[in-house]
């Protein structure tokens, strides 16, 4: 990154005509009030002529103000071009000041570059906003939105990970010795790990902890960067939600914190939303399986009560939705120690049913179980209409 500077200073630049220049160069240019020179200036940037712009800044006249620099410097930026970059490099060689704030929404030019859409020189770009060697921008102050740099890469509208140049800026901002990575977006509380992990970017959350990020930090919700992973347990998880779950508990996330108006801690949201992998994965970090929510209901009752949500989930296979609920089951039933009865392949609620334990059938009733659930084809009643014994029939 050091060497930023200098490749700016052999980069291609645009070539002022001999036309502008005689226009510049004539008496009356040079005799133009000081508003016309300024002007100009404002316009060379946006047009990314830096040769203009060199010219402009090199008459003899009087210094640009400030208000001038700081316009000319956001369009130079704004126009997202390799040109337009060689005109920001102009300007911090003319000795702007990069950390100049817009009096209307307090954005910095390293807030207007973090905004653009990819080009080629994006990258570049915020290098040579940053780097102490060229633009020494500051990485930790924020608009008038609360929106600092680090947040303003995670707040377009997208849900998805981060694009190759977005991962690319984080990396050039984390790379500052005086980055802040836990500032936090007023009114959510929001720190940079909060978002990445809504995103699940794996590679984003993975770069904020090599950090330091805090991975306990809490929203103003009193959620945990786990527990916004948590909350997005859907049944099945993708290979960048289960890296992401990995990656907080394996830098020390604290397990049983709880959240939300249920309390809840991100075993009682894998347990409810029938999310098998993530529930083998906080059991062996040591997640209790004996704290119970705010309607006293702990890992075990949420997954008999909301069996449903696992196996109708009608876009995959039933073998694998009741094989998933199965070993979920079987989990927790090693967990807790309950001394449930379980057979490969089965879930408590067939072997009570099938083989007609009453005893557990009403283990199965306590724990919430809803007879008019979706189970394997139709709902628990319904499955147990199939059979004769006395404990089926105590359900129909």
């Amino acid at each position: 990154m050091h060497d930023i500077c200098d490749m700016f200073s052999t980069a291609p630049s645009s070539k002022m005509t001999a036309q502008t220049r005689r226009s510049y160069d004539s008496l009356l240019f040079k005799m133009a009030p000081q508003v016309q020179i300024e002007n100009h200036i404002v316009t060379a940037c946006k047009a990314g002529k830096s040769q203009e712009l060199k010219y402009l800044l090199g008459l003899d006249r009087p210094p640009a103000s400030n208000r001038s620099k700081r316009i000319a410097l956001m369009r130079a930026v704004q126009g997202a071009s390799l040109r337009h970059n060689n005109c920001v490099r102009t300007l911090i060689d003319a000795g702007i000041n990069v950390d100049a704030v817009s009096y209307t929404s307090g954005k910095t030019a390293l807030h207007w570059a973090l905004e653009n859409d990819d080009f080629h020189g994006y990258t570049n770009l915020i290098m040579l906003l940053v780097d102490p060697a060229c633009g020494g921008a500051n990485p930790n102050r924020h608009d008038y939105n609360g929106d600092y740099p680090l947040t303003k890469i995670f707040s377009d509208s997208g849900s998805a990970p981060l694009g190759q140049h977005r991962l690319s800026a984080l990396a050039i901002l984390l790379k500052q010795a005086n980055i802040d990575v836990n500032v936090a977006v007023p009114g959510s509380d929001n720190t940079p790990l909060h978002l990445a992990v809504r995103r699940q970017d794996s590679r984003a959350v993975a770069m904020l902890l090599y950090k330091g990020a805090d991975v306990n930090a809490k929203n103003s919700a009193g959620a945990t960067p786990l527990q916004v992973a948590a909350n997005q347990f859907r049944g099945e998880m993708g290979s960048n939600h289960a890296e992401v779950l990995d990656l907080l508990l394996r830098h020390g996330a604290m397990v049983d914190e709880r959240a939300g108006a249920l309390g809840r801690t991100a075993l009682h949201l894998a347990a409810a939303s029938g999310t098998a992998h993530a529930v083998e994965v906080l059991l062996k970090h040591n997640a209790s399986v004996t704290l119970k929510d705010t309607n006293g209901l702990d890992a075990m009752s949420l997954a008999v009560q909301h069996a449903s949500k696992l196996t109708a989930n009608e876009n995959r296979p039933e073998d694998d939705r009741l094989s998933d609920h199965v070993d979920m089951m079987q989990q927790l039933n090693d967990a807790t120690e309950c001394g449930w009865p379980m057979k490969e392949g089965k879930c408590p609620v067939q072997i009570a049913i099938e083989d007609g334990d009453g005893n557990l059938l009403k283990k199965l009733l306590h724990y919430k179980l809803d007879l008019g659930s979706r189970y394997l084809g139709g709902t628990v009643r319904e499955y147990a209409a199939r059979f004769e014994n006395d404990a089926a029939k105590s359900l129909q």
